[in-house]
């Protein structure tokens, strides 16, 4: 009959020939497990032939570590996933859409003025603005002292009113567009007069929200709007800048 050594203690084990195919037999002096056709030792040995349950237990495998590295994995991607369904189409922009948010987000900046609304009239402006004046709370309490003044000098805004806006135009990934209004007010003696301005809208976001800026600070000066909007489009014409007008008495 075939013998085989066991490469843990050296033993001669005696081993039928249809046997040595198996994958692997244990050493029955020193519990080591090995391949008998090539004697390649699977455990360890245990020394001096003590008990197998003596023996070291081999490493633990860190299966709930490869578990979080896994999970940390597919939590990674999946944020991936979301951040780029995420992002604005880069599609051409849905003008019925974007012109219909203009016209609806207008109508709050109109709220905004004859309700006195300083907070949102700060959440309507563009934030390089709100910035420049110094932050939102300085820009609200501007916007409050600027009302003081109007009604201690003895002008009243009556009415707003907008027309309709100017196409709508693409220029560095924002879109432009200007939404004339005409300010109904009355002066010291209760006379009336009007005043035609018009806001600049611009949305980040293919026409989804817009924020504004007054174009009577702008005076149709396209430098001085560039310090604010340096990608304002060349394209797209500025009104004149107009001053009010009064009736006479």
């Amino acid at each position: 009959m075939p013998t085989v050594v066991c490469p843990g203690c050296g033993r001669e084990i005696p081993l039928p020939p249809d046997e040595l195919s198996l994958p692997s037999i244990t050493c029955a002096r020193c519990d080591s497990v090995f391949v008998p056709s090539t004697h390649q030792l699977l455990t360890p040995a245990v020394p001096d032939g003590s008990p197998a349950e003596d023996a070291p237990p081999p490493p633990p495998v860190r299966r709930g570590a490869l578990f979080v590295t896994g999970g940390a994995i597919a939590l990674t991607l999946l944020l991936i996933l979301v951040v780029i369904a995420s992002r604005p189409s880069k599609g051409p922009v849905d003008r019925e859409q974007a012109l219909k948010n203009l016209k609806s987000q207008a109508g709050e900046v109109r709220r905004a003025i004859l309700q006195e609304d300083h907070q949102r009239m700060a959440d309507l402006t563009h934030p390089t603005l709100v910035e420049g004046l110094g932050g939102r709370t300085k820009f609200v309490q501007r916007l409050e002292s600027m009302a003081a003044d109007m009604k201690a000098q003895g002008f009243h805004i009556l009415q707003v009113t907008f027309s309709e806006p100017s196409e709508l135009v693409e220029a560095s990934g924002e879109v432009y567009a200007i939404v004339p209004f005409t300010l109904e007010m009355t002066a010291p003696g209760d006379i009336p007069g009007t005043h035609p301005s018009y806001l600049i809208g611009v949305s980040k976001d293919r026409g989804a929200n817009w924020k504004f800026i007054d174009g009577s600070g702008v005076a149709g000066d396209r430098e001085k709007l560039r310090q604010v909007l340096p990608n304002f489009p060349s394209s797209l014409p500025l009104p004149a800048k107009q001053e009010p007008t009064w009736q006479k008495r």
